[in-house]
């Protein structure tokens, strides 16, 4: 999007004079009245800045006797290492070399004591120059070296050769205040597109609104556009050149809506509006405004423009909206259902042949209805941690607003470029860094759920070891129970088959009863023979979170519940394997048999998914890395701009 903070840096920044070269125009000074260029200084005055200027000389002269003392220092320090390294080193000499070092460090001493005088000195003469009449940005870069407009300003040496001609064909070889000086010559108004033929090719250029810069707009991107002053922009889409324009960038001519400030939407921001307002329920409403704010933050700074990308503006209302769907994807997972398994026996002992009677209400574990086998604890954590990165996201947005608002300009008037530099590179570091959160966290979550489907595995490949290779025709059900295992046995010693004259019991959710069940004359089933202990079946081996990776793979509804996906499951699309693990007849029900052909199938499902979700992870994983690799950019682009800055002051220092 273009013209997200209308800020002009350029109105900041100094503008040096043309290829370093000190001009007439340069040297004059800005009168105290109108600020703008006036007469040099007369009288005491003048005798007070050329005092000022020797002490500025003086300042570079010691500057650079220290930078002369330091290398000195350098190899004095260097020839008196190697004399010390030798087997016998020469006293006399080692003498000379250290007084030679502590000589040249008393000089640089004395040379910053005498900058530190000379500085306190030039601050006096300052403000005697300003208490004298003279304005205070006599002493700034934008007071000595003012801007080429080729109006007030002109560049010395004389027009070109073709200056006059009605198409000059060396006019994009000129200097921009001479292309300015042209346009003005041919009455071009401000904000007018001008198409100059050069005889191979014709060239479309705009005068600024302000009179002063050349704007060539065949060659702007969108980058330049965004530069470009609201006025500018607005001229840019009144000219005639705009349709082609609009065409090669696909930009749109923005028609704000509703009141100050005002708002700009594509139909993606408005089709994620609705989306937002509708998961407020769900999300919650302290967390769906933490994506709203965004989003009106971004409209509002394509309403303040004159011109809009709407590619960009989809891509950025595209990233709120996909940490949106993945934060409402992880709210939306309902809580794992308890199960109750409830069950009423009368039936006769087997050699004992002694009628009895048990009632059994055993509570076998949260995992009815499973998303994971945690009972959802790493799921709800993930989605604190996606709102907090995301609420650290907003809050670096809002506060680049709040420091250049979309009114243009700079709120705090004390702030320099090195200050406004330095916030802009913290607050677009940290919101990098907000983004990198929430994708590591991702893959916390993506790593979580992988652990679950190992679980299953490891259960799927212990039951196919089972299996005896020479049976061909041998099937066996999860952790190799086959119909002989799936009994009950009576808790109380001694462990004995019980075979049921009357059998029933139910399954409640809860404390709801979900599927009855009413046999007679009829072995036990599952899944309560899970949890019995005869030695051989599953009770030292399955753990709860085993019991939940069981409801999360199986299809048998009526016993676990309807299966929930996984959120990284959903975002992801990806479709869990299920198997059946449970079986009933009319008058019988046992773990479901099944040959090791089926079992190695369901084995390479599981292990296909699981792939799926591994390559997920390494396209995250690249997708952290961009974010990282974005934030360490802007904290470099910073750090450039103020390196540079601080060489530029540390020369005019030694002027």
């Amino acid at each position: 999007m273009v013209n997200f903070w209308s800020s002009n840096v350029s109105n900041i920044i100094a503008v040096p004079s043309p290829n370093g070269v000190e001009t007439p125009a340069h040297r004059q000074i800005p009168g105290a009245a109108a600020g703008g260029l006036g007469a040099e200084p007369t009288g005491d005055l003048a005798t007070v800045l050329a005092e000022r200027n020797t002490l500025v000389r003086t300042n570079r002269t010691l500057l650079q006797t220290i930078d002369t003392r330091r290398a000195e220092i350098k190899t004095l320090q260097a020839d008196l290492a190697a004399e010390n390294a030798k087997p016998t080193p020469d006293a006399e000499k080692v003498k000379t070399l250290k007084a030679a070092i502590e000589t040249a460090e008393e000089a640089i001493e004395t040379a910053k004591t005498s900058i530190a005088t000379n500085i306190e000195t030039l601050k006096e003469k300052a403000a005697t120059l300003i208490a004298g009449g003279m304005h205070p940005s006599t002493v700034t870069a934008r007071g000595v070296f003012q801007h080429l407009d080729g109006k007030d300003v002109t560049v010395p040496g004389g027009r070109p050769a073709d200056f006059g001609d009605a198409n000059p064909k060396t006019f994009l070889q000129w200097h921009s205040a001479v292309q300015a000086e042209w346009l003005l010559s041919q009455n071009v108004a401000p904000g007018a597109v001008k198409q100059i033929d050069l005889g191979a090719a014709k060239v479309n250029v705009m005068l600024s609104n302000d009179g002063k810069t050349v704007i060539p707009v065949d060659q702007l991107t969108i980058s330049d556009i965004a530069r470009l002053s609201q006025a500018d922009q607005s001229s840019l889409t009144d000219a005639t050149i705009w349709k082609d324009l609009a065409a090669r960038l696909n930009l749109t001519k923005v028609a704000p809506s509703g009141g100050p400030p005002p708002t700009y939407n594509t139909d993606v921001m408005s089709a994620l509006r609705s989306e937002i307002t509708k998961a407020e329920t769900t999300l919650g409403a302290g967390n769906a405004k933490v994506f709203m704010d965004q989003l009106d933050l971004l409209a509002r700074r394509a309403g303040a423009s004159k011109i809009a990308a709407g590619d960009l503006l989809d891509s950025e209302a595209g990233a709120i909206g996909e940490r949106f769907r993945r934060a409402l994807a992880f709210a939306s997972v309902p809580e794992p259902a308890k199960m109750t398994i409830s069950q009423y026996l009368l039936g006769l002992r087997v050699n004992s042949k002694t009628e009895f009677a048990l009632y059994v209400e055993n509570d076998i574990g949260t995992f009815g209805r499973a998303s994971s086998t945690d009972g959802n604890a790493t799921i709800k954590q993930g989605l604190a941690e996606f709102m907090r990165a995301e609420r650290a996201i907003r809050a670096s947005t809002m506060a680049r607003d709040a420091m250049a608002p979309l009114s243009g300009g700079v709120r705090d008037p004390r702030m320099d470029v090195a200050n406004l530099i330095f916030r802009l590179q913290s607050l677009y570091e940290t919101q990098a860094e907000g983004v990198a959160d929430s994708g590591t966290e991702e893959i916390k979550q993506l790593h979580r759920l992988l652990n679950d489907y190992a679980r299953m595995q490891r259960m799927v490949t212990e039951t196919v070891k089972l299996f005896d290779p020479s049976n061909t025709d041998q099937t066996l059900g999860l952790i190799g129970a086959d119909y002989d295992n799936s009994v009950f046995t009576d808790p109380s010693p001694p462990n004995e088959e019980v075979f049921l004259t009357n059998y029933s019991f139910s399954v409640k959710f809860d404390g709801k009863v979900h599927y009855p069940h009413a046999f007679e004359g009829a072995r036990v089933a599952p899944p309560y023979w899970f949890r019995t202990d005869t030695g051989s079946s599953l009770a030292s081996r399955l753990s709860d979170e085993d019991l939940a990776a069981v409801s999360m793979f199986s299809l048998d509804t009526e016993w676990f519940g309807e299966s929930v996906a996984h959120p990284i499951e959903a975002l992801y699309r990806i479709e869990r394997p299920r198997q059946g693990f449970i079986s009933e007849g009319e008058y019988l029900g046992w773990l479901e048999q099944y040959k090791k052909t089926s079992w190695d199938g369901y084995s390479t499902q599981l292990s296909d998914t699981v792939t799926q979700l591994n390559q997920q992870n390494q396209i995250k994983q690249n997708e952290i890395e961009n974010a990282t690799k974005q934030r360490n950019r802007h904290f470099d682009l910073g750090n450039n701009a103020l390196s540079k800055m601080n060489e530029m002051l540390q020369a005019i220092g030694r002027m």
